[in-house]
């Protein structure tokens, strides 16, 4: 409520003589100090924000502006100090209020990304970084499980996605051809479902731990249909559509059906230009297949209205 508002109410309320004229002060004094500290905090959290950042570029900027005078030791000391001395401040900022919940997960991530950059640094450049990224994974999900804000959320998430991929690298050479996306995707499924089963378990937010799950379903179909493992990709299109179909019709999280349309949509026209040809003919019965499930879905929506 605005002030002027609740000047208006207050009045009105002394006139009636609900309320004294001291309370009246009393209340506008307290709304007036609460707006003082809400600024000042906001301006605190700002501040968090700002340090922390400053902070990961100064040692980032540093080291890469004398990377061949300094030694590996030294590279890798300077960014483990600098991912025990953010977590640490996370950890004793704890999660009592919203403010301290935001900045506790902002810390919370550039200690995980420090500890990342800690590890690549004793890692040969022409490897990928999959021990880097499994350690960054530990860490990052740590904090997500103290602390269940959507930026850990979506970090964990994506640390998790990223490693997969350099897991299924280094655990499969690439003279296998196709094998290494084949187990990503195999990963990506299985991130997928744990997702899914911790959002419907509400042991994270349903609606962000859906979307990320649909997401990875998609890429992964997506990946393998590129990587000419067509019939994979359709298999996995139709069972991951009908297995979020079904979950919405018990859940209603809006992130389910739509991910369900995407993935179909896309699998059949990349199924009718792959298979098909593109031809005209199957052009025309996929737009009539199209319409009529249009036309039912308005049937049924307007039939469960009235």
């Amino acid at each position: 409520m605005k002030r002027e508002k609740l000047e208006e109410v207050l009045k009105q309320l002394v006139n009636d003589e609900k309320i004294t004229t001291a309370t009246q002060d009393e209340i506008l004094a307290a709304v007036s100090e609460r707006a003082s500290d809400t600024h000042r905090s906001i301006f605190a959290e700002i501040g968090g924000y700002l340090g922390g950042t400053f902070v990961i570029v100064a040692v980032a900027t540093f080291i890469a502006q004398r990377f061949d005078d300094i030694s590996t030791p030294v590279r890798f000391a300077l960014f483990l100090t600098l991912a025990i001395v953010l977590g640490a401040i996370s950890l004793l900022l704890g999660i009592t209020s919203s403010v301290k919940v935001r900045l506790s997960s902002v810390l919370g991530l550039g200690s995980a990304i420090s500890c990342t950059g800690s590890i690549a640094m004793l890692l040969d450049d022409s490897d990928p970084p999959t021990l880097a990224f499994a350690i960054g994974s530990l860490v990052v999900t740590f904090f997500f499980l103290r602390n269940r804000n959507e930026l850990l959320h979506l970090a964990t998430f994506g640390y998790l996605f990223l490693s997969s991929l350099m897991v299924a690298s280094t655990l499969i050479s690439g003279d296998f051809d196709g094998a290494p996306l084949l187990l990503t995707t195999i990963f990506w499924m299985g991130l997928s479902a744990i997702w899914i089963f911790l959002s419907y378990r509400s042991m994270i937010r349903k609606s962000l731990g859906y979307a990320l799950a649909v997401i990875a379903i998609f890429i992964s179909t997506q990946v393998q249909f590129t990587s000419n493992n067509r019939v994979i990709s359709y298999v996995v299109a139709a069972i991951s559509a009908l297995a979020l179909a079904r979950l919405f019709l018990a859940e209603r999280s809006w992130p389910l059906l739509p991910g369900a349309v995407i993935i179909v949509t896309f699998s059949v026209g990349e199924f009718v230009a792959a298979t098909l040809g593109g031809s005209a003919g199957a052009l025309i019965g996929l737009f009539a297949a199209g319409v009529a499930l249009i036309a039912s879905s308005l049937y049924t929506i307007r039939v469960l209205i009235s």
